[in-house]
């Protein structure tokens, strides 16, 4: 049997399921051209532009990796930036796809939250890595402050967010940020791009001041042009490549200690809101041993339950997470914050101790590219 692996970033990985059972190629010609039994597996863009291939119909089965929830389309002007790869999956049972998103009711897929992978770099046990240094870093006990709530570029649930910090009169106790630097992104996209209930919240308290966290740098510095920051690193290119304790990794996946050890609670705006894809945004409190909130897709936290990971529902209401509809889902999110913002510090911190200690010892000890390697085995041993 001929199993064909693309070989193309996270994929790599997929290229470790040699055996002398069958023959491995990254050769996407020659396997398909071969007339011998054969199960391919490929990158979700060549399957995209390709799924009318007829000769897709001899592979005994087509495995599909998809390192995104969303891809550009050719000819689209205007992508859907969160519903054009599910409804694609939905729509080609004939394909099995490993997705880095929890949907509960697509069959043809497996869960494959690789972004969870990146807490290898802080891993203790990596002789490869500096990093582990910096949770030490990190101080334990109450905060002076309550949430950091970093919210990137512009999305409607980051949006929402910012308002009701705003409205619940508890910005002064977060160290938030919104856009990068003077980018009018935030302010267009309210404008243009979000519902109405968040224009209405623009109107009420004006435009966000946008504007980026600056802290202490650690030795960050920008890696492409070798500019040294002195003074501090800006997260306004987040997924630039930085060169960060002797370790290239994106700008994103710096565990911002200064901020953590300022403030008790992490409040998480996922980089999608009516879908769930797992990124470093929620693996870096989950690192620093940290109570999380999240404005994400329904279901977000059942996919980490899934996991094996603990969240936090006997502190707040966490019915938040089966609530399908975004504004009502978005505003029961903002209740939790302000009965947490009520809550003793110290009780709450006491409280998820146990948990925060399981979630980061299995954030450490689980292999996250292992599971999805050895199911693909099982689907080719059983062709």
């Amino acid at each position: 049997m001929l199993v064909y692996s693309a070989k193309h970033q996270c994929l790599n990985q997929f290229n470790n399921i040699e055996s002398d059972q069958y023959t491995l190629t990254n050769d996407v010609d020659l396997a398909l051209a071969s007339t011998d039994t054969k199960i391919g597996i490929f990158e979700f863009e060549w399957i995209r532009d390709n799924y009318q291939d007829p000769r897709l119909s001899e592979f005994k089965k087509v495995i599909v990796i998809c390192t995104e929830l969303w891809y550009p389309w050719p000819n689209d002007t205007t992508p859907q930036w969160f519903s054009n790869t599910l409804p694609f999956i939905q729509a080609h049972p004939e394909f099995y796809f490993f997705i880095p998103g929890y949907d509960e009711e697509l069959t043809n897929q497996s869960f494959y939250p690789h972004w969870l992978g990146i807490a290898w770099i802080y891993n203790s046990t990596n002789k490869y890595s500096t990093l582990s240094t910096m949770l030490d870093l990190l101080e334990s006990g109450t905060k002076p402050k309550l949430f950091d709530c970093l919210l990137g570029t512009y999305k409607p649930h980051r949006s929402y967010a910012y308002y009701r910090l705003l409205e619940l009169g508890i910005l002064d106790q977060c160290i938030c940020s919104y856009g990068r630097g003077n980018d009018p992104g935030v302010h267009l996209g309210i404008k243009k791009q979000s519902p109405k209930f968040i224009q209405d919240l623009c109107s009420r308290y004006g435009e966000p001041e946008v504007g980026q966290w600056s802290g202490p740098n650690f030795g960050v510095y920008n890696f492409d042009n070798n500019t040294l920051r002195e003074s501090s690193f800006i997260t306004d290119q987040s997924a630039q490549t930085t060169l960060y304790q002797g370790v290239n990794l994106p700008i994103s996946c710096v565990l911002p200690v200064e901020i953590y050890n300022q403030t008790a609670y992490t409040i998480v705006a996922e980089t999608m809101y009516n879908c769930n894809f797992y990124t470093e945004k929620i693996v870096k409190p989950i690192l620093a041993k940290r109570l999380f909130i999240v404005f994400a897709g329904c279901g977000y936290l059942r996919g980490l339950q899934s996991l094996g990971f603990r969240t936090f529902g006997d502190i707040i209401d966490e019915s938040y997470d089966q609530q399908t509809n975004e504004e009502t889902r978005w505003n029961m999110v903002a209740e939790q914050i302000k009965r947490l913002a009520s809550m003793d510090q110290a009780t709450v911190l006491s409280a998820i101790q146990d948990r925060v200690e399981h979630n980061q010892r299995l954030l450490f000890n689980t292999n996250w590219q292992t599971e999805p390697i050895r199911q693909i085995q099982r689907m080719i041993a059983s062709a």
